[in-house]
């Protein structure tokens, strides 16, 4: 009796031994697999972490090269147009934002106040600037983009036609780019932005200085987004 109990006894610890073992293999076994499998993610991460410093190496010698180059054609710019402005090939009352580059063409050259319908003597100071700057063979393949400016002063007298500033710079950009584009500019060159009274170029919100609108020659090849930022006649 006490031998049989005794073999029972041994085959049981046996059996609790090897299920043991068996257990204690497919965890190590486990472990290794996650081991492996957490190298492997490391190794990827590290990969693609140095493929990341490369494009962003990449994309700052670009940012750098396109900034160069949009700082060169901008001085060519204003050199070009002190010296068109002292041979008395552009009208008197149009000038060069030192700032943005824009040529800057004052809204009593334009339209009257509060209005965004072109003078009939607009034309001739914008067909000056087309021939000489916008179709020259220096800018004769560069955007051409129509900056809409305006006070601060809230739209009343006009308030039917012009939600407010935004809207009333909109139109007057708009209606500078469809005179530019029926004096010979390409209309794909074209593009237009309105910016209400948000960027003044006095402090003082009334000054009629700010209200203006400022033609942008950009190189195509360095600042297509740029461009893109308004939209072209139809």
């Amino acid at each position: 009796m006490a031998y049989r109990f005794m073999c029972a006894f041994t085959t049981v610890m046996v059996t609790v031994v090897l299920v043991g073992c068996s257990n204690l293999m497919v965890r190590r076994t486990d472990y290794d697999a996650a081991i492996e499998e957490q190298n492997r993610l490391r190794e990827a991460n590290s990969l693609l972490s140095g493929k990341l410093k490369d494009v962003e190496a990449s994309l700052k010698a670009a940012e750098d090269r396109a900034t160069a180059a949009e700082y060169e054609a901008r001085t060519a710019q204003v050199g070009i147009f002190h010296e068109k402005k002292a041979a008395g090939k552009l009208p008197e009352d149009i000038a060069l934002n030192r700032d943005t580059g824009g040529i800057v063409l004052d809204q009593s050259i334009l339209f009257d106040t509060g209005q965004s319908t072109l003078k009939p003597t607009a034309k001739a100071a914008l067909k000056r600037l087309v021939d000489e700057i916008l179709n020259s063979s220096e800018y004769d393949d560069y955007y051409v983009r129509i900056d809409g400016h305006t006070d601060a002063t809230p739209v009343r007298s006009t308030a039917g036609a012009n939600i407010d500033n935004w809207w009333l710079s909109a139109k007057r950009a708009h209606a500078v780019m469809r005179a530019l584009r029926d004096l010979g500019v390409d209309k794909k060159r074209l593009f237009i932005v309105g910016h209400g009274p948000t960027v003044p170029v006095d402090i003082r919100e009334k000054s009629a200085k700010n209200r203006r609108v400022e033609i942008m020659v950009i190189k195509k090849k360095f600042n297509r987004e740029a461009a893109k930022k308004g939209g072209g006649p139809k």
